[in-house]
């Protein structure tokens, strides 16, 4: 059985989790009138004290009562500019190497060595690069899931295994430059939904580097 100690940290664990959940399927997922659809249908009820929820919120408001088409054209829109476009303002799509002074292969390297640890591997029907930010944030919520099923099976040692990994890899790769993007996202999107994306990003990096600084 756990102590409340242990049942703290898993509740953190678990909403770490779910955010790094959230944000991966929101890069990698295909925008279709389905995710579109779900979009709209998001409750923020709990997360109210959160600005990029705000964001997205005021999104959902404008658009609850639009034809789902319409709203899934304003959102493809946004995301093709966002996810693909270097523009003359200096924005830069969200790929690390593009962030960072590393070369590509270099980063590309090291971060395949990272998933390798866990065998981490990201749908075969998601063409997309190691070093994109929701592969990345898709990494970091296959340790959490780890982590949270070792605390659940008394593997104390195991979980801790799981948990330096974690650090490891906001240390050297997703803590050192998706702030920098979510940054920029910040200032360039369009609707108040990608935004509030770009909060979210920030905000949770801001706890994990916080975390990290104890």
């Amino acid at each position: 059985m756990m102590n409340n100690f242990a049942l703290k940290n898993t509740d953190a664990l678990q909403q770490r989790l779910e955010s790094y959940g959230f944000l991966s399927d929101m890069f990698l997922s295909m925008l279709d009138e389905t995710v579109a659809s779900n979009i709209l249908k998001l409750d923020i009820t709990q997360h109210a004290d959160s600005p990029g929820m705000r964001q997205i919120d005021e999104f959902i408001s404008k658009h609850r009562a639009d034809e789902i088409e319409n709203v899934l054209q304003e959102l493809a829109i946004d995301r093709a500019k966002l996810l693909r476009g270097v523009n003359a303002d200096g924005y830069r799509p969200p790929y690390e190497s593009l962030h960072l002074r590393q070369p590509p292969q270099d980063i590309i390297g090291s971060l395949n060595q990272f998933y390798a640890k866990i065998d981490c591997r990201v749908s075969l029907d998601i063409k997309e690069s190691p070093e994109q930010i929701g592969v990345e944030f898709y990494y970091m919520q296959a340790l959490c899931n780890k982590e949270l099923e070792a605390l659940g099976n008394g593997l104390s040692d195991e979980a801790q295994v799981f948990n330096r990994l974690q650090q490891s890899f906001l240390k050297q790769h997703l803590g050192r430059w998706a702030g920098l993007f979510a940054q920029g996202m910040t200032r360039h999107a369009q609707t108040s939904f990608y935004r509030g994306i770009a909060l979210l990003i920030q905000e949770l990096l801001d706890d994990e580097l916080a975390s990290l600084a104890h």
